[in-house]
């Protein structure tokens, strides 16, 4: 019995453990006659089903339950096997509507949408091949109503769904999860896992996510948790706007640029009517183009500007700019956009004591400076990558 157990090994060897494999790594026989297949050396599709099951990974389960259990065969231990798998799948919850066929819809706006022609046609190819690509900027440069333009433009052209999930509330990376089910308006799972969850509804659907207003979450592992969703869900695409990278490997940065003069004049002109219907553009001409110029083309200011035309008129707003520091006027922002100083804060609160400290420093410096100018004026070790960091917050 011995002399047949060992030919029988040795024939197992040959089949299992070619010339070229290391010898034991797939055959385990142990002198008490104890024959295993090692597990890391062999993959089965019935007990990599059964793990799915049991781990509730859908898109798993379809991938790997394509027929019966052995058929053809109806041994006793067969039939059992078969009815266990079946309880195991009517345990699994039922699966999401594919989201291609019911796209979610976008939150709006009720006013026009200026400019921006082909920062929206570059994102939709960036989109394209890159599939996470962060959009920065400053506060109140139009990233959020660029992401929801586009995000139309996506979904208009049968790329597949889109979710608006925003973020600006949220303060812990922990949440973003739990923020994204509520964004397809699906129930976070009662002690279960959030990420799973979202896996499985997905699945592999073609998906924009758009996560607005990310910065806040940057340092506290959100960029980690964003890269873990899109291992997670292959079929997604992500558009961040943020005021800082994601610093993440694969990562597209697009930053946004002020309106140009044409676009920012169109856009004032706008909403200048809005505030006041007798507005005729036509001999303010100059008045328009040195408030578009002396606001930066930044559409926040714009918009904060043409609030406040009921009380000032355009030359007394070109004198007057610092009314846009303080909240007021007609506008529907966010706390954070009501004024040219909220903006400006929401950002600043979000440096370090040390980078607060080099920004105000900086702004000693009129027209623009550069790295070996700073470091001449400051005098302080650390100047250039505190610079460098500064630019990534």
């Amino acid at each position: 019995t011995a002399n047949r157990l060992r030919f029988s090994l040795s024939e197992l060897r040959k089949q299992l453990e070619p010339e070229g494999v290391v010898p034991s790594s797939v055959l385990d026989a142990t002198r008490t006659g104890y024959v295993r297949l090692r597990s890391e050396a062999v993959w089965c599709d019935v007990i990599a089903l059964e793990a799915a099951l049991r781990r509730g990974d859908l898109a798993e389960v379809a991938r790997l339950g394509t027929g019966t259990l052995l058929p053809g065969f109806y041994d006793g231990w067969i039939l059992a096997e078969r009815e266990r798998f079946t309880a195991l799948q009517e345990d699994l919850p039922a699966p999401v509507s594919n989201l291609r066929l019911h796209p979610l819809e976008l939150p709006g706006y009720l006013t026009r949408f200026f400019g921006r022609e082909w920062e929206l046609t570059a994102l939709l190819a960036r989109l394209e091949t890159s599939r996470l690509v962060t959009l920065t900027g400053p506060g109140g440069m139009g990233k959020t109503r660029l992401s929801r333009e586009l995000g139309r433009s996506w979904q208009e052209t049968g790329r597949g769904a889109v979710v608006f999930v925003p973020l600006a509330e949220l303060v812990e990376p922990a949440g973003l999860v739990r923020q994204i089910l509520g964004a397809l308006q699906l129930s976070e799972p009662v002690g279960g896992d959030a990420l799973t969850a979202l896996k499985n509804a997905v699945s592999n659907s073609p998906l924009l996510l758009i996560l607005d207003n990310f910065e806040q979450l940057v340092t506290g592992g959100g960029g980690e948790l964003v890269k873990q969703l899109l291992g997670a869900l292959p079929g997604a695409r992500c558009l961040v706007t943020s005021r800082r990278v994601l610093d993440l490997p694969g990562e597209a940065e697009f930053p946004l640029q002020p309106l140009p003069l044409p676009d920012a004049m169109a856009l004032l002109t706008d909403r200048l009517a809005a505030v006041r219907a007798d507005f005729q553009p036509v001999g303010y001409e100059t008045d328009l183009e040195g408030l578009c110029q002396d606001l930066d083309g930044m559409p926040l200011a714009l918009e904060l500007a043409s609030s406040r035309f009921r009380l000032y008129s355009l030359s007394e707003l070109r004198q007057g700019l610092a009314v846009l520091e303080r909240p007021g006027g007609r506008h529907t922002f966010k706390e954070r956009h009501g004024s040219m100083h909220a903006a400006i804060a929401w950002s600043w609160n979000l440096l370090t004591p040390q980078r607060q400290r080099l920004f105000a420093a900086l702004s000693l410096f009129r027209g623009g400076w550069t790295v070996a100018s700073a470091s001449e004026l400051l005098q302080e070790p650390g100047v250039a990558e505190g610079i460098e960091s500064l630019l990534m917050d």
